[in-house]
């Protein structure tokens, strides 16, 4: 993990720093979430075990009926509800 940066001005999202991200491979792109995920998110300090216990819990909860689930267009247009309500449209 790098330690996070400072932003300065001239890093700020640009029309071509966009372009130029829209434009990585999927490697790429996936290398570069994962920075920023590293850089926005706070460390997940479970254990495996906790981690385990938090998956069968779900499991068990998906299984036992106990949990509203959703396909993927349910869920997709869930999504894009929400971003529509805060200005952004996605394609």
């Amino acid at each position: 993990m790098t330690p996070p940066t400072q932003p300065v001005p001239e890093a700020d999202l640009t029309p071509d720093l966009v372009e130029r991200v829209m434009k990585l491979s999927p490697e790429g792109k996936d290398k570069l979430l994962g920075l920023l995920e590293d850089d926005l998110l706070p460390p997940d300090n479970r254990t495996d075990e906790e981690i385990a216990a938090v998956i069968k819990q779900r499991s068990d909860e998906y299984h036992a009926g106990t949990v509203k689930s959703f396909t993927r267009e349910e869920s997709d247009a869930i999504i894009r509800a929400e971003m529509r309500k805060l200005g952004v449209e996605l394609p």
